[in-house]
Protein backbone atom coordinates (compact mmCIF):
# COMPACT_ATOMS: atom_id res chain seq x y z
CA UNK A 1 0.00 0.00 0.00
CA UNK A 2 1.15 3.38 -0.73
CA UNK A 3 1.73 6.10 1.79
CA UNK A 4 -1.12 8.61 2.84
CA UNK A 5 0.41 11.82 3.80
CA UNK A 6 -1.17 15.38 5.32
CA UNK A 7 0.01 19.01 5.55
CA UNK A 8 -0.93 19.90 9.11
CA UNK A 9 -1.28 23.26 10.57
CA UNK A 10 -4.31 23.95 12.52
CA UNK A 11 -4.46 27.33 11.03
CA UNK A 12 -6.16 28.55 8.15
CA UNK A 13 -4.62 29.88 4.84
CA UNK A 14 -1.28 29.15 5.72
CA UNK A 15 -0.24 27.10 2.06
CA UNK A 16 -1.39 23.22 2.93
CA UNK A 17 -2.84 23.14 -0.35
CA UNK A 18 -0.58 24.87 -1.90
CA UNK A 19 2.35 23.00 -0.08
CA UNK A 20 0.08 19.77 -0.59
CA UNK A 21 -0.27 20.16 -4.59
CA UNK A 22 3.14 21.49 -5.06
CA UNK A 23 4.50 18.60 -3.65
CA UNK A 24 2.16 16.30 -5.52
CA UNK A 25 2.81 17.78 -8.75
CA UNK A 26 6.44 17.01 -8.23
CA UNK A 27 6.55 13.16 -6.90
CA UNK A 28 3.70 12.97 -10.13
CA UNK A 29 6.11 14.30 -12.83
CA UNK A 30 9.03 11.96 -11.10
CA UNK A 31 7.03 9.15 -12.66
CA UNK A 32 4.79 8.16 -9.06
CA UNK A 33 1.53 7.76 -9.32
CA UNK A 34 -0.72 10.50 -7.00
CA UNK A 35 -3.81 10.96 -5.86
CA UNK A 36 -5.11 13.98 -3.41
CA UNK A 37 -8.27 14.03 -1.74
CA UNK A 38 -9.83 17.42 -1.34
CA UNK A 39 -11.55 17.37 1.84
CA UNK A 40 -11.38 20.82 2.33
CA UNK A 41 -15.10 21.18 2.67
CA UNK A 42 -15.40 25.18 3.32
CA UNK A 43 -12.75 26.59 0.91
CA UNK A 44 -13.01 26.53 -2.79
CA UNK A 45 -12.34 23.14 -3.94
CA UNK A 46 -9.44 21.57 -5.57
CA UNK A 47 -11.65 19.21 -8.14
CA UNK A 48 -13.36 22.34 -9.72
CA UNK A 49 -9.83 24.62 -9.68
CA UNK A 50 -8.52 21.24 -11.96
CA UNK A 51 -11.58 21.93 -14.25
CA UNK A 52 -11.41 25.13 -14.65
CA UNK A 53 -7.65 24.79 -15.37
CA UNK A 54 -8.41 21.75 -17.82
CA UNK A 55 -11.00 23.73 -19.46
CA UNK A 56 -8.57 27.02 -19.84
CA UNK A 57 -5.94 24.81 -20.83
CA UNK A 58 -3.46 24.64 -18.41
CA UNK A 59 -3.54 20.96 -17.22
CA UNK A 60 -4.76 17.89 -18.84
CA UNK A 61 -7.61 15.58 -17.09
CA UNK A 62 -4.75 12.19 -17.54
CA UNK A 63 -2.77 13.97 -14.68
CA UNK A 64 -3.06 12.89 -10.88
CA UNK A 65 -6.23 12.21 -9.45
CA UNK A 66 -8.52 14.77 -7.12
CA UNK A 67 -11.35 13.65 -6.00
CA UNK A 68 -13.41 15.86 -3.44
CA UNK A 69 -14.91 13.82 -0.65
CA UNK A 70 -15.77 14.27 3.21
CA UNK A 71 -13.86 14.52 5.61
CA UNK A 72 -16.30 11.67 7.84
CA UNK A 73 -16.34 9.78 4.80
CA UNK A 74 -12.42 9.87 3.84
CA UNK A 75 -11.28 8.33 7.17
CA UNK A 76 -12.58 5.01 6.99
CA UNK A 77 -12.41 4.47 3.40
CA UNK A 78 -8.37 5.88 2.81
CA UNK A 79 -6.12 2.99 3.97
CA UNK A 80 -8.32 0.00 2.57
CA UNK A 81 -10.15 1.62 -0.92
CA UNK A 82 -7.92 4.74 -1.89
CA UNK A 83 -4.29 4.39 -0.64
CA UNK A 84 -4.01 0.79 -2.34
CA UNK A 85 -4.47 2.01 -5.40
CA UNK A 86 -1.61 4.89 -5.19
CA UNK A 87 1.93 5.35 -4.59
CA UNK A 88 1.18 8.67 -2.64
CA UNK A 89 -2.41 9.81 -1.37
CA UNK A 90 -2.83 13.36 0.07
CA UNK A 91 -5.37 14.37 2.12
CA UNK A 92 -6.07 18.53 1.73
CA UNK A 93 -7.82 19.14 5.31
CA UNK A 94 -9.18 22.27 7.10
CA UNK A 95 -7.21 24.72 8.75
CA UNK A 96 -8.48 24.06 12.11
CA UNK A 97 -10.04 20.26 13.64
CA UNK A 98 -13.61 21.30 14.03
CA UNK A 99 -14.80 20.35 10.84
CA UNK A 100 -16.51 16.57 11.38
CA UNK A 101 -13.47 13.57 10.50
CA UNK A 102 -10.82 15.82 10.29
CA UNK A 103 -8.58 14.89 13.21
CA UNK A 104 -9.78 11.08 12.04
CA UNK A 105 -7.67 11.96 8.96
CA UNK A 106 -4.68 13.01 10.29
CA UNK A 107 -4.95 10.34 12.60
CA UNK A 108 -5.15 7.77 9.74
CA UNK A 109 -1.97 9.46 8.20
CA UNK A 110 1.58 8.01 7.76
CA UNK A 111 3.26 10.83 6.91
CA UNK A 112 2.13 14.56 8.10
CA UNK A 113 4.19 17.46 6.89
CA UNK A 114 3.96 19.82 9.60
CA UNK A 115 3.98 24.11 8.07
CA UNK A 116 5.04 26.19 10.18
CA UNK A 117 6.99 29.67 10.83
CA UNK A 118 9.36 30.69 13.32
CA UNK A 119 7.18 33.23 15.15
CA UNK A 120 6.47 32.89 18.88
CA UNK A 121 2.59 32.63 17.84
CA UNK A 122 3.14 29.97 15.40
CA UNK A 123 5.34 27.87 17.33
CA UNK A 124 2.73 27.92 19.99
CA UNK A 125 0.02 27.04 17.64
CA UNK A 126 2.29 23.76 16.11
CA UNK A 127 3.18 22.75 19.77
CA UNK A 128 -0.24 22.45 20.69
CA UNK A 129 -1.02 20.57 17.15
CA UNK A 130 1.89 18.08 18.04
CA UNK A 131 0.68 17.71 21.68
CA UNK A 132 -2.98 17.14 19.98
CA UNK A 133 -2.18 14.41 17.58
CA UNK A 134 -0.07 12.97 20.80
CA UNK A 135 -2.74 12.38 22.96
CA UNK A 136 -5.15 10.86 20.15
CA UNK A 137 -2.13 8.48 19.67
CA UNK A 138 -1.09 9.36 16.10
CA UNK A 139 1.76 6.58 15.26
CA UNK A 140 2.62 7.87 11.98
CA UNK A 141 5.64 10.54 11.28
CA UNK A 142 5.93 14.16 11.67
CA UNK A 143 8.25 16.32 10.14
CA UNK A 144 8.26 19.90 10.19
CA UNK A 145 8.78 22.02 7.20
CA UNK A 146 9.71 25.76 7.79
CA UNK A 147 7.60 27.82 5.78
CA UNK A 148 7.29 31.37 4.58
CA UNK A 149 11.28 31.90 6.08
CA UNK A 150 12.52 35.40 6.00
CA UNK A 151 16.37 33.81 6.57
CA UNK A 152 17.18 37.23 7.56
CA UNK A 153 15.20 37.59 10.50
CA UNK A 154 16.33 36.96 14.33
CA UNK A 155 13.73 34.64 14.90
CA UNK A 156 15.22 32.41 11.98
CA UNK A 157 18.54 32.61 13.10
CA UNK A 158 17.76 31.86 17.05
CA UNK A 159 15.88 28.83 15.67
CA UNK A 160 18.50 27.09 13.66
CA UNK A 161 21.49 28.21 15.73
CA UNK A 162 23.70 25.97 17.87
CA UNK A 163 23.49 28.75 20.53
CA UNK A 164 20.41 30.49 20.65
CA UNK A 165 20.08 33.72 22.25
CA UNK A 166 16.17 33.48 23.06
CA UNK A 167 15.19 30.29 25.18
CA UNK A 168 14.47 26.52 23.91
CA UNK A 169 10.76 27.68 23.30
CA UNK A 170 11.99 29.18 20.10
CA UNK A 171 14.87 26.76 19.33
CA UNK A 172 14.54 23.77 17.19
CA UNK A 173 15.65 21.67 19.66
CA UNK A 174 12.04 22.13 21.33
CA UNK A 175 10.05 20.97 18.32
CA UNK A 176 9.96 17.35 19.43
CA UNK A 177 9.70 16.33 15.63
CA UNK A 178 12.39 16.09 12.78
CA UNK A 179 12.49 19.10 11.06
CA UNK A 180 13.65 19.39 7.01
CA UNK A 181 16.87 20.89 6.40
CA UNK A 182 15.30 22.96 3.69
CA UNK A 183 12.83 25.51 3.92
CA UNK A 184 10.83 28.03 1.78
CA UNK A 185 11.61 31.34 1.91
CA UNK A 186 8.52 33.85 2.13
CA UNK A 187 8.94 35.45 -1.47
CA UNK A 188 8.82 32.17 -3.14
CA UNK A 189 5.76 31.19 -1.79
CA UNK A 190 3.23 33.27 -4.25
CA UNK A 191 1.61 30.50 -6.35
CA UNK A 192 -2.00 30.13 -7.34
CA UNK A 193 -4.18 28.17 -5.33
CA UNK A 194 -4.60 25.33 -8.33
CA UNK A 195 -3.64 21.99 -8.74
CA UNK A 196 -2.41 22.27 -12.43
CA UNK A 197 0.66 20.55 -13.32
CA UNK A 198 2.44 23.56 -14.88
CA UNK A 199 1.22 26.68 -13.19
CA UNK A 200 2.44 25.62 -9.69
CA UNK A 201 5.64 24.01 -11.07
CA UNK A 202 7.77 27.28 -11.71
CA UNK A 203 8.84 30.43 -10.20
CA UNK A 204 9.09 33.79 -12.25
CA UNK A 205 12.29 32.54 -13.77
CA UNK A 206 10.60 29.25 -15.12
CA UNK A 207 12.56 26.93 -13.02
CA UNK A 208 11.65 24.17 -11.03
CA UNK A 209 10.10 26.85 -7.79
CA UNK A 210 11.91 25.41 -4.19
CA UNK A 211 13.44 22.26 -5.86
CA UNK A 212 15.70 21.46 -2.84
CA UNK A 213 12.94 21.38 -0.60
CA UNK A 214 11.00 19.15 -2.96
CA UNK A 215 14.17 16.66 -3.25
CA UNK A 216 14.47 16.88 0.22
CA UNK A 217 10.76 15.74 1.19
CA UNK A 218 11.18 13.25 -1.96
CA UNK A 219 13.64 11.52 -0.10
CA UNK A 220 12.50 11.82 3.35
CA UNK A 221 9.04 9.96 1.97
CA UNK A 222 11.11 7.51 0.05
CA UNK A 223 13.57 6.56 3.19
CA UNK A 224 10.36 6.72 5.89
Amino acid sequence: MGKVIAMGNMKGGVGKSTAGCFLANYLYLSGSTVCVIDCDNRQTSLSDERMIDIEKGIDKDDTYSITALKSSETHAIVRTHIAPEYDYTFIDLPGNLDQDGSLECYLKCDEIILLFNVTRKDLLSTFKFIEILKEEGYKGNIVGLPWKINPMKKEWHNFISETPEDNQFTHKSSMGIPVLKTFVKNDEVSFDRNASTSTLFKNSKGEIANEEVLIELKNYLKNV
